[in-house]
């Protein structure tokens, strides 16, 4: 049997990095409910990751969902499946909520896992702008729409008694997640540009390809 690490030994400083374990926890979950099938118990234990330690049997870098003791067949495809009794689990219910929509259910421990992420710091990347004076230390903005990401997967439970609508899909927030990515990546080159353009005064910039 291959051996899996917590996802943080695969992640690195960059904020891309946490957003790429994000889509792929999204799109794991996005194949399960496209099978009508619903994990009910995703937490850090249960999303783990391969390490280059393990490449020879399983992907390195890529995140792996396991543990479906407590996973349902469903009738009936999201948007459409009704409530269900949730299970015992690591990630704690909504406050008086004993009964919820399972697909959503997946989303909301979801966000809850991600949002212990927020605690670690592990969605928060400061970057610094070195002028003639000072260095500056401010957080990427990118950063900040990642919490708030965070928080619309987790939602504002209201007891819905059918196919709940607190929180978007899985599918729903894998094509928002996209927009945030390419942000992320507009975000993280112009930062490239400032650190190679943004001197001192009295100096001249240099082309990064000429300073090689």
């Amino acid at each position: 049997m291959p051996r899996l690490d917590a996802v943080n030994m695969v992640l690195n400083p960059k904020l891309s990095s946490i957003l790429d374990v994000i889509d792929q926890i999204l799109e794991g979950v996005a194949y399960l409910h496209d099978q009508r099938i619903a994990h009910m118990d995703l937490w850090d234990g249960n999303v783990l990751a391969a390490t280059e330690q393990e490449a020879r049997r399983v992907e390195a870098g890529r995140v792996y969902i396991i543990d479906f003791d407590r996973s349902r067949r469903l009738p009936l495809k999201p948007g459409v499946q009704g409530p269900v009794s949730l299970p015992d689990t690591v990630c704690r219910h909504p406050p008086g909520i004993t009964q919820l929509d399972p697909y959503s259910w997946d989303v909301y421990c979801i966000g809850d896992m991600l949002r212990s992420y927020l605690r670690v710091g592990l969605l928060t990347e400061e970057f610094s702008l070195t002028t003639s004076s000072k260095t500056m230390y401010r957080e990427n903005p990118i950063a900040s729409i990642a919490r708030l990401y965070v928080n619309w997967l987790i939602g504002n439970e209201r007891g819905c008694k059918a196919a709940c609508r607190c929180r978007p899909t899985a599918h729903r927030a894998r094509q928002v997640l996209t927009i945030v990515r390419w942000a992320n990546l507009v975000s993280e080159f112009c930062r490239n540009v400032r650190h190679y353009w943004i001197l001192p005064a009295g100096k001249q910039p240099v082309s990064p390809a000429r300073s090689l």
